[in-house]
């Protein structure tokens, strides 16, 4: 490990004092100092573990004998190192002794052989025993549950499946059906009927005025009468002549044009709404940044109608507004919730009467 760095002041705080004796120590300048005191202190205390252990004594193996000094090696009595190398011997002669036979090296893996061919295909067995419907009961709740020999089959009048039973319970095998019999031959077209002649269009009368009269109640349908047989078409005879296109009808008047903004209110102290705010939007400007409460009367106080849309606007860098209801319910779309509402800045909002006495609102920047 290298040597540890010294402390070494960055700042001088007694300099600081002298030209400005009023002022508290700069904050970020103690705070390095620290941090190099703690870092200097940590490298003093990694160099000390390098050399000591936690009972107090040297690391192993930082003292040998090479570090050592001669007369303190020849106070111990310690041996010196060890000397080199002798040279390598003459080689032996070869021995006539077998040596130990090697382990034995593991079973190879042969290719699978080929598969031999299929065996001839045994014999049918005999027929089974047909299956014996004793009884049709209603439904399964109904099958006996006592007194059964293995084999019985009895079917379920509600499904019309057939139910077997195992020595123990009855077992459901389902609904029997029989193969599909073969389609029956197509029968042969009967000959078409000759076209009777269509007679001619006449001519369209004129629509006559509707009576003023009250419309009676309707009587009750009778019964379908029969269907009668049907006759012989006729050949299609030619067509008649379209008759005249009646007049038109005069147009209605036109009707008085919708207003296409939404009046603005504009409001920077706390309010409550009038019934000349129906239909506008309340706006809260940015030039007013106090929190404010805007509140919507009761009905007994001021009566809107149903169905009367009031709209809340606060403008970027306005303060808050509290959109209050007196004794009514103010209720928020989608949550449920009642009660006060906050819409924050850039917040829009629309309160809309549903009944006399509530109001739904919803929007965005809404709490």
């Amino acid at each position: 490990m290298a040597d540890p760095n010294p402390f070494v002041p960055g700042f001088s705080y007694t300099g600081f004092q002298a030209t400005d004796p009023a002022s508290p120590l700069p904050a970020p300048e103690v705070d390095n100092d620290f941090a190099n005191v703690a870092e200097s202190t940590q490298e003093l205390v990694d160099a000390v573990k390098d050399i000591r252990r936690a009972d107090g004594k040297l690391q192993n193996g930082l003292v040998t004998l090479e570090s050592l000094a001669s007369e303190v090696s020849d106070q111990l009595n310690v041996p010196g190192p060890t000397g080199p190398t002798g040279p390598t011997g003459p080689q032996g002669a070869a021995s006539t002794v077998p040596g130990p036979v090697g382990a034995t090296g593991p079973t190879g893996i042969g290719a699978t052989g080929v598969t031999g061919p299929t065996g001839p295909t045994g014999p049918t067995g005999p027929q089974g025993a047909g299956l014996k419907i004793l009884s049709i009961v209603a439904n399964s709740a109904a099958l006996p549950p006592s007194g059964n020999t293995v084999g019985d089959a009895r079917q379920t009048a509600d499904t019309g499946h057939v139910w077997v039973w195992n020595g123990s319970a009855w077992q459901d095998l389902g609904a029997l059906v029989g193969p599909a019999g073969a389609t029956g031959p197509t029968g042969a077209t009967g000959p078409q009927g000759v076209v009777g002649a269509t007679g001619p269009t006449g001519v369209t009368g004129a629509t006559g005025p509707t009576g003023a009269g009250v419309a009676g109640p309707t009587g009750p349908t009778g019964p379908a009468g029969a269907t009668g047989p049907t006759g012989v078409t006729g050949d299609v005879g030619a067509t008649g002549a379209t008759g005249p296109v009646g007049a038109t009808g005069p147009v209605g008047a036109t009707g008085p044009t919708g207003p296409s903004t939404i009046p603005q209110n504009s409001k920077s102290v706390d309010y409550t709404l009038v019934l000349g705010d129906a239909g506008q939007h309340i706006f809260h400007p940015a030039a007013d940044t106090t929190a404010r409460v805007w509140t919507i009367p009761a009905n007994a106080s001021v009566a809107y109608p149903i169905g009367t849309a009031i709209t809340f606007v606060n403008e970027n860098g306005a303060g808050v507004i509290t959109i209050a209801i007196t004794t009514d319910t103010l209720r928020l779309a989608g949550a449920g919730t009642t009660g006060s509402r906050t819409l924050a800045a850039n917040g829009i909002a629309t309160a809309l009467k549903i009944t006399s006495t509530s109001w739904l609102i919803s929007g965005t920047g809404l709490t």
